[in-house]
């Protein structure tokens, strides 16, 4: 149901598919050595609770596809998030993304906006995100951060 002490595998570079289809999983925290995420997380469809360690720099394809995400907040360090990373993520309803650079997406299809109510964004940057490709698809639904 939880796993928390993935955080604690320091020398954990890939976690490529390992708990796709994990529907018992909850809760999980991701350590900031993971460089490679692609199709992780994919239709752990009772995951609802991820936590992203500072020091993570990229979000993979498909990494939460199909996930019962509510909430993501996603660190200054993230650079990269890949296609489809939050596709079919309904459950979502906000998202924070604390990077003043908006993190590169492969084109607008990370999804993370197309079901989230409000994505909150450093106020700086606000309009960083609304000219970007990839992130301007959801200029909408940007409030800063508090």
């Amino acid at each position: 149901f939880y796993f928390d002490e993935l955080k604690y595998f320091i020398g954990l570079k890939s976690i490529n598919s390992q708990f796709w289809n994990c529907g018992n999983l909850r809760k999980v925290t991701i350590p900031k050595y993971v460089e490679d995420s692609k199709f992780a997380f994919r239709d752990c469809d009772n995951l609802s609770h991820v936590t992203l360690m500072d020091g993570l720099t990229s979000i993979g394809a498909k990494a939460f596809q199909k996930c019962a995400l509510k909430v993501i907040d996603i660190p200054a360090s993230v650079t990269s998030i890949g296609l489809f990373a939050f596709e079919y993520c309904y459950s979502l309803q906000e998202v924070t993304v604390h990077a003043i650079q908006p993190p590169i997406q492969e084109s607008n299809y990370s999804c993370i906006g197309n079901w989230a109510r409000v994505i909150y964004i450093p106020s700086s940057s606000i309009d960083s995100y609304k000219s970007t490709d990839g992130w301007s698809v959801w200029s909408n639904k940007y409030k800063a951060i508090q």
